[in-house]
């Protein structure tokens, strides 16, 4: 038996600590997560303060908009929640895409996982980053809707429905952008392309433009049919 394949030939319990030991090390000495989680917590806030007429005199609404946005009618609207799942995707798709391009790879699989290791232990640091960015968000939103007085009035129910519905979403959309960056792995701007192509929604508007905006198809499975206020 080749040495690699003794050192990797252990439970699938021990294999994924040790990815998973490496893999958060590595993200909590990396700059690019703390960027990212700060974007995050910056950008709702200034939607807030400084554009906060796309959303209403409710804060919630930067979380949750009123009504489905499939399109987009001002740039303000951009600063919406999901805008966090595009961050997830790039993050995902550099931290994959250096592996390959800087080698590091081989020693992953040399010293602590299989494939299908890494690929699950990849889909948990990107899930764990995007649900840390979700947070980070609620909490510039709520800071500067404190400073710029803006109404928290809101239905608690729906509003739990909502980040519920958002977290879920992260992980669907964390086992897809772990498919992309993995299937990119050596060329991971095109992964970052599909990471903003999907996290947009330009797809959803696609879909608007031909089903309608009021489709019940699209409020049933996509973006904002939850309402917070």
């Amino acid at each position: 038996m080749a040495k690699s394949e003794v050192m990797v030939s252990t439970t699938f319990v021990d294999r994924m600590k040790s990815m998973l030991r490496l893999d958060f090390y590595r993200l909590f000495h990396t700059p690019l997560f703390y960027i990212m989680v700060s974007i995050a917590a910056i950008i709702p806030a200034m939607m807030v303060s400084m554009v906060g007429d796309a959303y209403g005199d409710n804060v919630w609404n930067v979380v949750a908009a009123d009504h489905p946005i499939y399109i987009l009618k001002d740039m303000g609207q951009l600063g919406n929640i999901k805008m966090i799942y595009i961050f997830g995707g790039i993050m995902l798709a550099i931290f994959i895409g250096h592996d390959y391009t800087s080698g590091f790879i081989k020693s992953v699989f040399t010293n602590h996982s299989l494939k299908h290791d890494y690929i699950l232990s990849k889909s948990a640091i990107g899930l764990f980053s995007m649900l840390c960015m979700l947070c980070t968000y609620l909490v510039g939103t709520i800071f500067a809707g404190i400073l710029v007085g803006k109404s928290f009035e809101v239905n608690i129910g729906n509003l739990l429905c909502c980040l519920l519905s958002k977290y879920v979403m992260a992980i669907g959309f964390t086992l897809l952008y772990t498919a992309i960056s993995v299937f990119f792995r050596r060329k991971f701007g095109l992964a970052i392309t599909g990471a903003f192509f999907l996290g947009t929604g330009i797809l959803i508007m696609g879909a608007a433009m031909i089903l309608g905006e009021n489709s019940p198809i699209l409020d049933l499975f996509l973006y904002d049919q939850e309402r917070a206020s």
